[in-house]
């Protein structure tokens, strides 16, 4: 042991820069590994848009009322309310519901009430009403209409109907509501879900209600579904909640 310290001293003596391979350690006595870096934390989710009802104007027409989508759901979806009312009111009623599934747009009638003509019904022209359709879902950024959820209250209801029943590949699915008329599994006969709507007092609730039956014996996917509490042209205490059922049901089917 001595004679090795002394041939190293009088190597290192002699200037020799040489070194001695060291035998490799063993794992039993390497020191530990540094610890990796810990990996950045992920950026936190932007907040999600706040949902809000906006007007937006159509070349030659009534401006559109419209929702847009929360999220990267993209149902769409158009509304169509009864006679003499504003689709404002009803849009902004459910209108998480509607932002959480995609865009909705409502749409003014085309025939004045009277008045200072801010209260419009729906004439005849169904051409004319589906025309005005595709203007509104482009002038709001969301290109032609395609597989649309059209939802109708009262006169809009019906209308709604005929929709369905004349593009049937373009408004395949319809959501009405409080329709005057009885709806049909002939207009409806190609449609890919219907949900028939009325409030509990609303005159239209018997109707709609025997109604599914016949939709259903025609193979056509439908329900009914009571907007507890309402009257005629009211949404009821929980439209969100009311609303989300019937989306659930036209989108599952």
């Amino acid at each position: 042991m001595i004679r090795g310290l002394v041939l190293a001293s009088t190597l290192a003596a002699a200037g020799c820069h040489e070194r001695a391979s060291m035998p490799q350690l063993t794992s039993g006595t390497s020191e530990p590994a540094s610890a990796p870096d810990p990996e950045p934390a992920p950026a936190p989710a932007p907040p999600p848009m706040p949902v809000h009802t906006e007007d937006v104007a159509v070349a030659d027409d009534l401006p559109a009322v419209l929702v847009r989508g929360a999220s990267e759901r993209r149902l769409q979806m158009i509304f169509l309310p009864g006679m003499c009312v504003h689709p404002g009111g009803y849009v902004q009623a459910f209108q998480h519901t509607a932002a959480s599934r995609g865009d909705l747009v409502g749409l003014q009638g085309d025939v004045s009430c009277g008045g200072d003509g801010s209260a419009r019904r729906w004439s005849s022209d169904l051409e004319a009403l589906d025309r005005r359709i595709g203007a509104a879902f482009r002038a709001t950024g969301l290109g032609e209409p395609r597989n649309v959820v059209v939802i109708g209250y009262s006169q809009g209801a019906e209308r709604a109907e005929r929709l369905v029943a004349r593009w049937p590949d373009k408004y395949d699915r319809a959501i009405l509501i409080g329709s005057p008329v009885v709806p049909s599994p002939r207009t409806l006969r190609r449609a890919k879900a219907v949900v028939l709507m009325a409030g509990t007092y609303d005159v239209a609730v018997a109707p709609m209600r025997s109604a599914v039956g016949p939709l259903q014996s025609a193979s056509i996917p439908a329900t009914f579904l009571e907007i507890t509490g309402a009257r005629h042209g009211q949404m009821g205490v929980e439209p969100e909640r009311t609303m989300e059922a019937a989306l659930d049901f036209v989108e599952q089917s």
